[in-house]
């Protein structure tokens, strides 16, 4: 009876390390996608890292699709009219989708962000472009 009682304790102990490990595998794999890249098909592709929750964009295009998913099929909450304002919420789409906007086409994840009257949803990236922090409202 007492190997038995070692036994669950070390199996516990064990389960509960692995689960450790599993969250730090989970953290490093969310960094590599904050640094998410954007590319124009059959061009050099350009890595935008550095990107935080918070971080103001701008649309870059007319009617932009604000979307209740990460998908181009998803609802549509809101268009979005071109220069408004979204805050970079922090996460980004897993899967980088094609689109073609103005005549090029574009590769890139997509956004979850904020609008300036406080709706959430989700945005391709390749239609909306980072701000500096000190051109905000110009």
């Amino acid at each position: 009876m007492p190997n038995a009682l070692i036994f669950i304790i070390l199996f516990m102990l064990f389960s509960c390390l692995a689960c450790e490990q599993d969250k730090e595998k989970k953290r490093g794999e969310q960094s590599i996608e904050e640094k998410a890249s954007l590319s124009v098909v059959d061009s050099k592709p350009k890595v935008d890292s550095g990107l935080k929750r918070g971080d103001l964009f701008r649309v870059e295009v007319q009617n932009l699709r604000l979307r209740e998913h990460q998908q181009l099929d998803a609802k549509v909450l809101r268009h979005l009219a071109e220069g408004s304002e979204l805050y970079f919420m922090g996460q980004i789409s897993k899967d980088s989708v094609t689109v073609q906007l103005r005549g090029k086409k574009y590769h890139a994840p997509f956004y979850r962000v904020k609008t300036a009257l406080g709706y959430l949803g989700w945005v391709h990236a390749a239609a909306i472009k980072k701000q500096d922090p000190d051109l905000k409202g110009s």
